[in-house]
């Protein structure tokens, strides 16, 4: 029987949980950070989280990319272009599916885009509660009271299970090290791919007024 790769091991669950240290904070367009008591900008989060699972796959050899500047009338642009390489790494189904939209020659913002089966009215929360519910049945994350901000984002509560936090910091302590030595050595590209990153999500967005709709089932098919 083949062995299911661990939540423990997923690069969106280790970013999510790592929200209040890798993430900008804000009171406005914000979601709570799952671990500490604070809040977060979530267009960022979600672009570090999709960043985080191509580190991955590169550090897996599964994967190579390349920065390469567009020119459309005046404005210049940056990109990142992905080519598959022949990785045997496995990955939960949410990391596996970003792995398996890429294409060969286009870019992190188009298999961000193709990861998200549908326009939303809430792209950002497609994601975090994909992820989070990964959280909550391996045991690290326990469900908690919605509040104003949650309902209006359309995404779930949660806190760390009390016996878990020690695993919880570890966890997130030896992803922080990758993120800051990736941000430290290799600055231009940690940029272009959190950007490619953020547009992809960004157009799924469709303004809606049901943003509360905004549900894992409706819009992924893991």
């Amino acid at each position: 029987m083949e062995q299911q790769p661990s939540t423990l091991d997923s690069p969106f669950v280790s970013a999510y949980l790592a929200a209040d240290r890798i993430a900008k904070q804000a009171s406005v367009l914000a979601v709570h950070a799952p671990v500490k008591d604070v809040k977060v900008n979530y267009m960022d989060l979600a672009a570090k989280m999709f960043t985080a699972g191509f580190l991955r796959f590169r550090d897996d050899n599964a994967l190579s990319m390349e920065i390469v500047e567009k020119r459309v009338l005046l404005v210049r642009s940056r990109h990142v272009v992905l080519r598959k390489l022949s990785g045997t790494a496995q990955y939960d189904p949410a990391v596996k599916k970003l792995y398996d939209c890429i294409k060969d020659g286009q870019t992190a913002r188009d298999a961000v885009r193709a990861w998200f089966a549908v326009d939303s009215a809430n792209p950002w929360a497609v994601l975090f509660n994909v992820v989070q519910a990964q959280c909550i049945a391996a045991g690290l994350l326990v469900e908690g009271k919605q509040g104003m901000l949650d309902k209006m984002m359309a995404t779930g509560r949660a806190a760390p299970v009390p016996d878990k936090a020690q695993e919880i910091a570890t966890l997130v302590d030896t992803f922080v090290q990758r993120w800051n030595a990736f941000m430290a050595s290799e600055a231009a590209l940690e940029a272009a791919l959190e950007d490619d990153c953020a547009h992809g999500a960004k157009s799924r967005f469709v303004n809606a007024a049901a943003v509360a709709t905004a549900a894992t089932g409706d819009y992924t098919d893991f």
